[in-house]
């Protein structure tokens, strides 16, 4: 779902998603076929926000912002995305990864937009990751609790640009669903289709034909 136009205070957890090798992507599937990628990438991210029930504020790049009401809402969602993209890319295809940011506490919304000190540690957190990889403020994994299908390491303190004390971090698991179904057209309404770009057909073809478990 996404967010029109939203003012006020609110409790709320942030999550934040990167592309990882967007520019080496958009070299190899060229301007039309990197901006079909990027629009089904932004369709799979999308899914996986509104079935836990989070809510969009804009996107930023080859990532999206968005806010949950749970912390354990947020995590599943994140584990989500990084299933639905999880591609490590066939013999002369690119692989496809990204990498996912979240943090909890007090945010403001104005002018459709959201912004606080989440905000800044989701997005630290994104950018320190590595792709494939989920980073946590050890708080969301703390207010979650056995609420999330989800398991975590703690990695301890991390310093922060802009954040002024180092920040209690958490490595979030996650494994790579097995289909159930072999990789070719979407079956049967289903819903997060992964894309990957054929180096020899330059043809997008998505990856599984069903929903993914969490």
């Amino acid at each position: 779902m996404r967010v029109a136009e939203v003012g006020g205070n609110a409790t709320a957890t942030v999550v934040f998603s990167d592309l990882v090798g967007s520019t080496d992507l958009l070299a190899e599937l060229g301007e039309a076929g990197f901006d079909e990628f990027r629009r089904q990438h932004f369709q799979v991210l999308r899914a996986a926000v509104a079935e836990h029930a989070g809510r969009e504020i804009k996107t930023t790049g080859d990532g999206i912002l968005a806010v949950f009401a749970s912390a354990a809402g947020a995590l599943c969602c994140a584990v989500r995305m990084q299933q639905a993209i999880d591609r490590p890319g066939a013999v002369g295809e690119p692989a496809v990864a990204i990498r996912v940011g979240l943090a909890h506490g007090d945010v403001v919304f104005e002018d459709c937009d959201v912004f606080g000190m989440p905000v800044v540690q989701a997005a630290r957190l994104t950018a320190a990751a590595r792709g494939g990889q989920i980073l946590s403020t050890a708080v969301v994994c703390m207010v979650a609790g056995g609420r999330a299908s989800t398991t975590w390491t703690d990695l301890g303190p991390m310093s922060l640009k802009g954040v002024p004390e180092p920040v209690a971090v958490c490595e979030v698991a996650w494994d790579s669903p097995v289909p159930s179904v072999p990789p070719g057209p979407v079956v049967g309404g289903a819903v997060l289709p992964v894309s990957a770009v054929s180096g020899a057909t330059g043809a997008i073809r998505p990856r599984y034909g069903e929903s993914l478990p969490v």
